[in-house]
C-alpha cells in the first residue's frame, strides 16, 4: 500500500533538513506542496536545496484565506480526495510542511480524514523555529524548572497566557506586536524573523518590534 508522508523540512536553513526528511522526499513519487494565492512555499524552496525534484510529480495544496471552518473543511476534504487518487495508484507522497508538521500544521487536518478512509499516513519530525530562533540567539528556552508557553500571535488568549509565569514563545508573531511591547517592554525579549534565511533578521528587544515585523518572526520571552 502506497503511503502519505507528513515531511518536516525545518525552519528556514536547507542544512536543517533531517536525514530521515530528504531520504522519504527522495524515494517518494508526488510532492505535495501546500500553497496560499498561488504562491510557492517556502518549504518546497527548502527542500529543493537538498533534494533532486527533477522526476517528482508536484501536486499544489491550495489552501483559501478564509477564518470560516466550513470553507476550510470542504477543503481539507478536496484537498484530501486528490492525494487518495495518487495513494489510489500506488504513488507514495510526500507532503512538505516548514519547521514541525506537528504544531500548528494545517496537514493534521488532511491526515485524519486520509487516516479515517483507510489510508497509511507517517509523520516526519523536524526542527521547529523556535529551536532554530533560540540556537541563533544563544538563549537556552528553557533552563532546570522553567515552564514553557508556546503562544500563536492571534491566540485569543494572550493576555490570559502573558500572565503565567513561565518563559514564553510566541510564533508568527507579527500579528501581536502590540500586546508584546505593552506587555513585555523592558523584558528579557529577543527575536528572530525569517531564521535561516538570507532574509533573517534578529530582534534584541520588544521594543524594536513595528509594523514592519514579518509574519515568520519568533519571538522568545524569558521570565
Amino acid at each position: 500500500m502506497a503511503k502519505l508522508y507528513g515531511v518536516s523540512v525545518g525552519p528556514g536553513s536547507a542544512d536543517l533538513m533531517t536525514v530521515r526528511s530528504v531520504r522519504i522526499i527522495e524515494k517518494c513519487d508526488v510532492i505535495a506542496v501546500p500553497r496560499t494565492k498561488g504562491e510557492n512555499t517556502m518549504a518546497y524552496s527548502i527542500a529543493c536545496e537538498e533534494c533532486d525534484m527533477q522526476d517528482k510529480e508536484i501536486v499544489y495544496a491550495e489552501f483559501p484565506m478564509s477564518m470560516d471552518k466550513e470553507v476550510l473543511r470542504n477543503n481539507y476534504e478536496n484537498i484530501a480526495k486528490n492525494l487518495e487518487k495518487h495513494l489510489d495508484n500506488e504513488k507514495n507522497i510526500a507532503f512538505l510542511n516548514i519547521g514541525d508538521i506537528s504544531i500548528y500544521s494545517t496537514f493534521s487536518y488532511i491526515a485524519d480524514i486520509i487516516i479515517s478512509e483507510g489510508y497509511d499516513v507517517e509523520i516526519c519530525p523536524g526542527v521547529p523555529s523556535f529551536c532554530a530562533v533560540a540556537a541563533e540567539l544563544k538563549k537556552p528556552i528553557a533552563q532546570g524548572k522553567e515552564n514553557i508557553v508556546i503562544i500563536p500571535g492571534d491566540s485569543r488568549e494572550f493576555d490570559e497566557l502573558a500572565e503565567i509565569k513561565a518563559n514564553k514563545i510566541v510564533m508568527k508573531s507579527s500579528r501581536a506586536v502590540e500586546d508584546i511591547k505593552s506587555k513585555f517592554s523592558g523584558k528579557d525579549v529577543s527575536g528572530v524573523e525569517n531564521c535561516g534565511l538570507e532574509s533573517q533578521k534578529i530582534y534584541k528587544s520588544a521594543d524594536e518590534l513595528d509594523d514592519n515585523t514579518g509574519y515568520f518572526t519568533t519571538v522568545l520571552i524569558k521570565g
